[in-house]
């Protein structure tokens, strides 16, 4: 057969294929064309003979081509269609471009090497490429397809938004990339499984897995498996959803559930037409009604007579999206017993805000309220106590006033008009008596003073108490113009409290101070503030007689003294006095000393806003060179 029988032979078979068909020689010549190629490229017939490959190539890519050419000429092999990382186009007479898929074919005769090139238009594949790639980016999770080499081969835009990885980050690296390096020395084993054994497993169907962003952040993922074949082989398509919002409601909602299955509370939630949805135990509890006799009941079970209009009520106003708080009602147990109960109503809403049942928290208040009027019947006889106390305290005290005052009285008649008829001895008994009858007059007038004090609620208001201990003390340099005693009052301690009732405790305090300081010379007496619990806590201190702590117990005991009358006179009620009044404000007192060294009293007085600390002592041990030692 000769050369022109073989071409025509060729010819025949080229316009047989359905593809565009090219044959070229080695220098790239263009040897023959089928009908197919000229309607392609949209050349005429025989209008390709002569040219160039190249003529049919972009010129963005014409330079490059002949090298291209080369390689294949020096190792020529078949080359099917559609061969991966084969992105090719083609270049019309019109100078239109189409993306091209190309087969390559080496064949020799005796007039030399040749190349047939198969070439089909592959504008519709891309399109239905493009097209799915449109869908798989618009795939609500991120997908990832792996080889079985472990190679990420494509991404989704979810899988770069989640991970944070760019596309041309994650394409040709290892799927090990988006595992947290605590996993990566068995999750060779597990792709190694897969593709031996290649099936789709839906998402949720294993267990949740930790997945690695870009930035070495974690988060809980669940993953579907599918397998997929593909030019290159099997591949697996991987979709991971980011489960970590979920993990997390749903902790929080075994968290919610374990408190509402464990408190005492009764907790319920309703349909807006009073349908019972849920009855925790605490209901149980409270009510008596176990869950499966409660749930999809009406409510108003647990209604009494007469209070039919309270629950539609209540539920109109959770309507309106008001939240009730501590409704105080009667509610009916299952075994027929009224309780009190505090009310919490509060609307439900769905995921669009429309309101579509109540919650409800009930509290069982009936020991509560019997307390409190147990608390309330108390307080009305302690307040009838008190009003008989002090009717019987003036009562007595008037009753006693009146012999006092005819002994006093007839004690001076006799000392002043009978005097010669009586030996000094009956006149020193005269004299005693009048004393005594004298001190009885103050005890009398104490008793009365510390009754106020239980009685009197005190008022809150700010109070100078560097001026009252000023005037205290000058009261008491009047009332003994002889005495010497040097006095440290610092201006600006201030307290909140009830006037009166604490100038009372500083005229006690100080009074006492300055009486166990009459047996010294170089008596000091000081009013300070200190800090006691981080807390404002107010002193008197002295360097007098002092005490011995072993007997600090008696010391705020109405009638307890621990010094002799005739060394330091005194009712024995003032320390109980101070004690009452402080308490009265909800504060603490308490003394430091030693025998023959002074006596520092503290007090602290709640609420008591900010001091000027007329210089600090230690609260815990006193300070004896504050007292002159």
């Amino acid at each position: 057969m000769n050369a022109s029988q073989t071409t025509a032979q060729l010819q025949t078979l080229l316009d047989a294929v359905p593809d565009a068909m090219v044959i070229a020689g080695k220098a790239g010549k263009i040897v023959l064309v089928n009908p197919q190629t000229e309607k392609l490229f949209g050349y005429a017939p025989r209008e390709l003979s002569g040219k160039t490959i190249e003529d049919l190539v972009p010129e963005r890519f014409r330079a490059a081509h002949p090298k291209h050419r080369a390689d294949y000429a020096e190792q020529p092999r078949v080359r099917p269609m559609g061969a991966p990382g084969t992105t090719l186009f083609g270049l019309r007479k019109d100078g239109s471009e189409f993306p091209a898929e190309i087969s390559l074919s080496p064949f020799k005769t005796d007039d030399g090497s040749f190349t047939i090139a198969a070439i089909r238009d592959g504008t519709e594949r891309r399109k239905v490429e493009q097209n799915l790639r449109a869908l798989f980016d618009a795939a609500p999770d991120a997908v990832v397809m792996v080889n079985r080499a472990a190679i990420i081969t494509t991404v989704n835009n979810q899988a770069e938004t989640l991970f944070g990885f760019p596309r041309e980050e994650l394409v040709g690296k290892p799927i090990d990339l988006l595992i947290p390096e605590r996993f990566h020395h068995v999750h060779p084993d597990h792709i190694r499984e897969y593709f031996d054994a290649p099936k789709r497993r839906p998402m949720g169907a294993g267990q949740t897995l930790a997945a690695r962003r870009k930035d070495g952040s974690e988060f809980l993922t669940e993953i579907s498996l599918s397998p997929f074949e593909g030019p290159e082989g099997t591949v697996a398509i991987v979709a991971v959803r980011d489960v970590s919002a979920r993990i997390a409601a749903e902790n929080a909602q075994r968290h919610l559930a374990a408190i509402v299955n464990s408190t005492d509370d009764a907790i319920i939630s309703k349909s807006l037409n009073e349908t019972v949805l849920s009855w925790n135990p605490g209901a149980e509890r409270v009510y008596g009604y176990t869950a499966e006799e409660m749930i999809g009941k009406p409510l108003s079970i647990l209604v009494p007579p007469g209070r039919s209009d309270e629950l539609p009520e209540l539920l109109s106003e959770v309507r309106k999206g008001v939240s009730i708080e501590r409704y105080h009602t009667i509610r009916r147990r299952k075994d027929g017993k009224d309780i009190d109960v505090a009310l919490t109503l509060s609307p439900i809403r769905d995921i669009a805000g429309n309101i579509i049942g109540a919650s409800a928290i009930a509290r069982d208040i009936t020991e509560d309220k019997q307390a409190e009027e147990e608390l309330k019947k108390a307080k009305a006889a302690a307040e009838l106590a008190n009003r008989e106390l002090e009717a019987f305290s003036y009562s007595v005290a008037h009753d006693l006033r009146a012999p006092l005052r005819a002994i006093s009285g007839f004690s001076e008649i006799l000392l002043g008009e009978h005097k010669e008829a009586l030996d000094d001895r009956g006149q020193e008994y005269l004299r005693r008596m009048a004393a005594a009858a004298e001190r009885m007059g103050h005890l009398i007038d104490a008793l009365l003073g510390l009754s106020r004090v239980t009685r009197t609620e005190p008022r809150k208001e700010r109070v100078d108490l560097s001026k009252i201990a000023g005037s205290v003390i000058e009261n008491l340099r009047v009332a003994s113009p002889d005495r010497k005693v040097d006095v440290v009052i610092p201006e600006g301690i201030v307290a909140v409290g009830d006037p009166q009732l604490l100038r009372a405790v500083l005229e006690n305090l100080l009074g006492n101070a300055w009486k166990f300081t009459s047996k010294r010379d170089g008596a000091r007496i000081e009013l300070g503030v200190t800090k006691a619990d981080g807390k404002p806590a107010y002193f008197v201190t002295d360097n007098g007689a002092g005490f011995d702590m072993s007997y600090a117990g008696k010391l705020f005991a109405p009638f307890q003294r621990l010094h002799a009358q005739t060394a330091f006179p005194g009712t024995g009620i003032g320390l109980a006095t101070v004690q009452r009044i402080v308490h009265r404000h909800g504060g603490r007192i308490w003394a430091e000393s030693e025998a023959g060294k002074g006596a520092t009293f503290f007090f602290t007085l709640p609420n008591t806003g900010p001091t000027e600390e007329g210089g600090e002592k230690n609260a815990g041990t006193g300070d004896p060179a504050r007292r002159g030692q």
